[in-house]
């Protein structure tokens, strides 16, 4: 059965192949690369030579078997006329366009970036895109985030990049890699060091791929930005990373958040720390730290003093582990951003909090207070904290439960505080006048810094 199909689709071929030189097609449109690329197939699909238009020479994009949103950035590829980024995201891309988009990005001097995330990416499909890698030196961006790759799919991609030495950053977050992927990938990354960001977050490397990223990290010396977030290493890994990132020259910014390390683990990490002097991003999120992971913490961070950006949302430090901060704030004046949303601080901590910021820390710029279940009272202590600090950039006060009256103290400080010029303020209980006025105040500021930074330059 199998035998006459081919056979079937050998006679169609031989048919149309005949009309198209019958009918006096242009053989030079015929023969040319980006045509015969895509012929077999179109030929197999019974499209004949008198729907092609030899005066448009991506005629044949018209009738591929992919979306019309995929068409539209293939011919766009082809014509030179597309940015520097190909972005299909939320969109289920099949095999037949992936192999579209592949012929196209072969030959592509144009794109730089590429953006398949949700986009219905599997390992068969991942395959066929790492083809691109060995012909296009132009991309230097990748983002699969969002996808069904496993093991299989990245592995063909870590056999490309063993060649590739262009692509400087990958997602590959949210996917379904296991440790046999991840040590392969780790594998590639000890010899090829031009990456220079990865997101492996959101996936089952495990125990194992951190055995694999372990070996790799002192040996690389050109990755700085490394995501293994949502890996449930918990503490065993984080034991097998602690060596490693005592050695580590390189890596600036790391995120282990929801790794499930608890107290012992982040006890564990903060040896790390005291001795690393290059880590200045350090993201902890979800991973029930607690009051006591919280002082085995500064007091590392106290030691290396590197730290610019410290995120800590979702684990539970409440009032007490706010006392702990402020101690370190009052003598830490490196940190540049702060994240404790999602930590059920009330208003004694709001109070410790605020007394910091004004009275003793001038270096925080970014501070995220979001879902702490923030009331007026509270606003009232960081308004007042406000007027006095000039340092504080941007704040996020979203998600909590303070009402027009916090509000009020909010439009009260704007008339003092002229550097704050980011603040979120929304799913709050304030009215829409309230947030109108709050609205336009900010965007007079935002309009006026715009308009001295144009005559400053």
């Amino acid at each position: 059965m199998k035998n006459k199909k081919y056979f079937f689709f050998l006679i169609i071929s031989l048919f149309n192949i005949m009309s198209y030189k019958s009918q006096g097609m242009d053989r030079t449109y015929l023969e040319s690369d980006i045509v015969r690329t895509h012929l077999p197939s179109l030929i197999i699909q019974g499209v004949r030579s008198d729907v092609l238009d030899p005066s448009d020479q991506f005629s044949f994009i018209d009738f591929l078997p992919v979306s019309n949103e995929v068409k539209i950035k293939i011919r766009a590829i082809y014509e030179n006329t597309s940015d520097d980024t190909l972005s299909l995201c939320h969109v289920t891309i099949a095999y037949k366009a992936i192999e579209a988009l592949v012929a196209a990005l072969c030959q592509s001097q144009m794109i730089h970036t590429v953006i398949l995330s949700y986009a219905g990416i599997d390992d068969k499909k991942m395959q066929l895109f790492a083809e691109i890698l060995l012909k296009n030196q132009n991309i230097h961006t990748l983002d699969f985030s969002y996808n069904a790759i496993g093991d299989d799919g990245v592995k063909a991609l870590a056999k490309a990049l063993q060649k590739n030495k262009v692509v400087r950053t990958i997602s590959l977050k949210w996917n379904i890699i296991e440790s046999e992927g991840a040590r392969e990938f780790a594998q590639t990354l000890q010899d090829n060091h031009r990456i220079t960001s990865l997101d492996i977050s959101d996936n089952h490397i495990g125990v194992e791929g951190i055995k694999a990223f372990a070996e790799m990290i002192p040996q690389n010396k050109g990755l700085h930005d490394l995501d293994i977030s949502g890996n449930n290493i918990g503490v065993k890994g984080i034991r097998i990373l602690v060596e490693p990132l005592q050695r580590s020259r390189f890596i600036r910014t790391l995120s282990l958040s929801n790794n499930a390390l608890g107290t012992k683990g982040i006890g564990i990490l903060a040896l790390a720390l005291q001795s690393n002097k290059v880590i200045q991003n350090l993201y902890l999120d979800e991973n029930d730290i607690e009051i006591e992971g919280v002082r085995l913490l500064t007091a590392a961070l106290n030691k290396s003093r590197s730290m610019r950006v410290l995120s800590l949302a979702s684990n539970c430090i409440q009032n007490e582990g706010i006392r702990i901060l402020d101690t370190f704030l009052r003598r830490n004046s490196m940190i540049l951003t702060l994240n404790l949303s999602d930590n059920n601080i009330g208003y004694e901590g709001i109070k410790i909090l605020s007394q910091s910021l004004r009275e003793h820390n001038g270096s925080l710029q970014t501070l995220n207070l979001s879902c702490n279940s923030i009331g007026n009272e509270e606003i009232k202590e960081l308004c007042q904290m406000l007027i006095w600090n000039y340092v504080l950039y941007d704040l996020d006060l979203s998600c909590n439960l303070f009402e027009d009256e916090g509000a009020d103290e909010i439009i009260k400080m704007l008339g003092y505080n002229n550097t704050l010029h980011s603040l979120e303020i929304s799913e709050n209980e304030i009215s829409d006048e309230k947030l109108k006025t709050i609205a336009q105040m900010m965007l007079r500021r935002r309009i006026f810094a715009l308009s001295s930074l144009k005559r400053g330059s």
